[in-house]
């Protein structure tokens, strides 16, 4: 009785999924229903490999039955607990949604089996994982840390002398420098792989090698071999099924007729490409393809098709129109059909009511003529004095149809001119929307360029692990440009001392004028210790407005520590909080910005230090944030002073006084500074934060592993916490590991 419901349960799997994804190859159906016909009576550790296999099948085809197969295969090895199962259902889900354009829930299903295969120690499915988390980071441009996984799961597979799969790391790393315009190196990486591919007899890799060297040489313009190329790639992904491959090389070929400017043949293959992208949800290519037909028919002048397909190319983006627009734009539709269909009803009654009086006049004719004529024997004056009253009849029937036909024209054109006026509301929503669109564009690029300018303030990656080199950095902002950010600097404690900072820039020392005395502006430094200030800094507001106070953050730091001399963290503080209220003038605007700041300030024991008995310390003083370090497997936790950096208040009631904290490095020590954007984050069932309280068990739990480790669980837990969730803050971690003197 199990196995009969057993296999009525697969059987409806099955038939679903048929049904749904009727239209595939011959090739690809024989192939899934073989395996299908096995899947039926097999032991559950070989359905999961045949539910796979037809799962990856699927996989640029129809994405949507390989989210289905493999799904059904990650429930059954949970239940049988196959820990390799597991891994592989939940990369292939995770290329699934990367093929629909679903980047977020591909990174969190990829970064589960990363963690999956690193617990079993399948280091087949750590490259495999690897090489996927490095794609979602191309798609995210953050090309640095997608070459860093990729070259990770390059090594795997040389060291486990897996041919196939050095020659997928190869294609990812030709993708990753062909995205940064880095065509030369694409090619060198294109190439191997391609040389890999015919050595293993790999029909779909070659195929994938050939479209990849078409579009470097499409980027390179050199049409004629780039055309070659996706010509052949059109006659193999059609033999093959494969949409993807043939859906991206219809669209590159429409391209570069567009780029020669044939434009009837451009025409033709970007209409394939769209037809074959919907067909089987390709979204992604669905936006490329309306793109590319809209400016096809802007190069023709047909400004009226090209706008069509734009509206529905920023429809696709999700960035055209507002539901406050789009509500009213129905609204106005709305309205108008249904004035429209009530003048039609009523101008249908009135004729209908017309043609009826008409046919009564008619049969009112007939009878009176009937009635003349059996009058005529009555008499000659009888007849004439009929005839004259039916004749005036008449003349009033047809006096009160023209006067009728006048008031049906009328309305008509009432109708004519509301529908005239609806057209101009509709080109001016219209409009609106164009402008609306060119100022996003603009403000994004704004944006942009702030991003570069705060990028460019923020420390030099080098400069830091030159000084302290077991630390990393968690930086996520929230919107382009980040109210928070971090700073460093190492002060040497000689006169002539080199500065490691971000700083290209030369500041102009302050006046005595402006800082009191010689001495309180150049404090004496100890002549034998070194000293690295590092600091993590949460500014009011994100975005915009917090880019512009952290400008001020760092010029002010710049000033006090590198120009001022000054390093000890609760004084830095103090003049931090004096330097805020002066730029902002807050004593007298009352303004409320500020900061919340966490700062170490670190001895650094030169090699030739003469003292051995000196143990170095750290120093913190806090505004709003606190200082968590552990030492002996011990986690501590200082409290910043409960004030922030600027900030209107009565300066009589509250004092600003910062605590200086001194905690000696006689043992190794990790220590983390923070903003709070980290704890604030919703996720879970979508209404709770993460909170102080989990964010320390987190680094408690973690401190053991090697820095970069410790970054890569920070943003895994981050992932999985906020799933498909908003960020609603900036986020920023630090870690530190310092050795101490045991």
């Amino acid at each position: 009785m199990k196995l009969t419901i057993k296999l009525f349960l697969y059987y409806l799997f099955f038939f679903t999924v048929f049904q749904t994804h009727a239209q595939i190859s011959p090739r690809l159906k024989k192939y899934t229903d073989s395996l299908n016909r096995l899947i039926i009576t097999a032991p559950d550790s070989i359905k999961v490999d045949l539910l796979q296999k037809i799962s990856w099948s699927y996989r640029n085809a129809m994405p949507d039955s390989t989210i289905a197969y493999a799904q059904k295969a990650l429930d059954l090895s949970t239940q049988i607990n196959l820990a390799n199962g597991k891994i592989k259902s939940l990369n292939f889900i995770g290329v699934a949604y990367r093929n629909k354009g679903n980047y977020s829930l591909a990174s969190k299903y990829y970064f589960n089996a990363l963690k999956a295969a690193e617990k079993v120690g399948n280091k087949e499915q750590v490259g495999y994982s690897s090489i996927n988390i490095g794609n979602v980071y191309v798609y995210q441009t953050n090309y640095k840390e997608a070459i860093e996984y990729f070259n990770k799961a390059l090594k795997t597979a040389q060291d486990l002398k897996n041919k196939g799969m050095v020659a997928y790391c190869y294609v990812n790393l030709g993708r990753a420098f062909r995205s940064q315009k880095k065509y030369k190196e694409a090619r060198k990486y294109y190439a191997k792989t391609l040389e890999i591919r015919k050595e293993l007899k790999d029909i779909s890799g070659i195929l994938t090698s050939e479209v990849d060297l078409a579009e470097v040489y499409r980027l390179e313009r050199n049409y004629e071999k780039a055309l070659q190329y996706f010509s052949i790639a059109v006659t193999d992904a059609e033999k093959m099924n494969n949409k993807g491959a043939l859906v991206y090389s219809l669209n590159n070929i429409a391209n570069i007729y567009k780029a020669t400017n044939e434009l009837d043949r451009a025409e033709s293959y970007a209409k394939n490409s769209l037809k074959i992208a919907s067909q089987v949800g390709l979204r992604n290519d669905v936006r490329k393809a309306l793109l590319n037909l809209s400016e096809i028919y802007e190069q023709q002048g047909e400004f009226k098709q090209a706008y069509k397909y734009h509206l529905r190319y920023i429809s696709i983006k999700d960035s055209l129109f507002s539901e406050v627009n789009t509500r009213q734009i129905s609204r106005l539709q709305s309205r108008y059909e249904s004035e429209k269909r009530e003048t039609q009803l009523r101008l249908e009654k009135k004729i209908h009511e017309e043609e009826s009086k008409r046919k009564t006049l008619i049969i009112y004719s007939f009878v009176g003529g009937l009635v003349l004529l059996s009058l005529l024997v009555l008499g000659q004056y009888i007849n004439n004095r009929q005839k004259n009253k039916l004749n005036l009849l008449l003349s009033q029937r047809n006096t009160e149809l023209a006067t009728q036909q006048i008031e049906i024209t009328e309305k008509n054109k009432t109708l004519e001119e509301q529908r005239n006026a609806l057209d101009q509301k509709s080109s001016a929503l219209e409009t609106a929307n164009i402008e609306i669109t060119r100022k996003n564009k603009d403000i994004i690029a704004s944006m942009n360029y702030a991003q570069r300018i705060q990028k460019a303030m923020l420390p030099l990656e080098n400069n830091i692990k030159r000084v302290l080199p077991e630390h990393f950095i968690l930086f996520k902002p929230r919107d382009i440009v980040s109210g928070d950010f971090y700073w460093f600097a190492k002060i040497e404690s000689h006169a002539s001392r080199k500065i490691y900072t971000q700083q290209t820039q030369s500041v102009a020392p302050p006046s005595a004028d402006d800082f009191g005395t010689e001495e309180d502006m150049f404090p004496t430094v100890s002549p034998e210790v070194d000293k690295a200030v590092i600091a993590a800094v949460d500014c009011t507001g994100h975005g915009v407005p917090g880019a512009f106070m952290s400008l001020i953050g760092n010029e002010l730091l710049n000033e006090i520590i590198i120009i001022r001399g000054i390093t000890k963290p609760s004084q830095i503080l103090e003049e931090l909080q004096h330097g805020v209220r002066t730029v902002l003038q807050q004593k007298t605007t009352k303004n409320q910005d500020g900061m919340d700041i966490a700062i170490c300030a670190i001895d650094i024991i030169p090699e030739n230090f003469p003292n051995n008995n000196y143990v170095p310390k750290l120093q913190f003083a806090g505004a709003g944030n606190p200082l968590i370090y552990i030492q002996n497997n011990e986690m501590n936790r200082i409290k910043g002073n409960r004030i922030s950096v600027g900030g209107y208040r009565n300066f009589n009631i509250i004092p600003d006084r910062f605590d200086n904290h001194v905690i000696a490095l006689d043992q190794p020590m990790t220590f983390y500074i923070f903003s709070d954007g980290y704890q604030d984050q919703f996720g879970g069932n979508g209404t709770r934060k993460f909170m102080a309280k989990r964010f320390r068990q987190l680094l408690s739990d973690i401190h053991h592993l090697p820095i970069n480790e410790q970054k890569l669980h920070l943003e895994t837990t981050l992932a999985q916490w906020q799933g498909d969730l908003d960020q609603v803050d900036d986020i920023l971690v630090m870690g530190i590991k310092l050795q101490g003197k045991s």
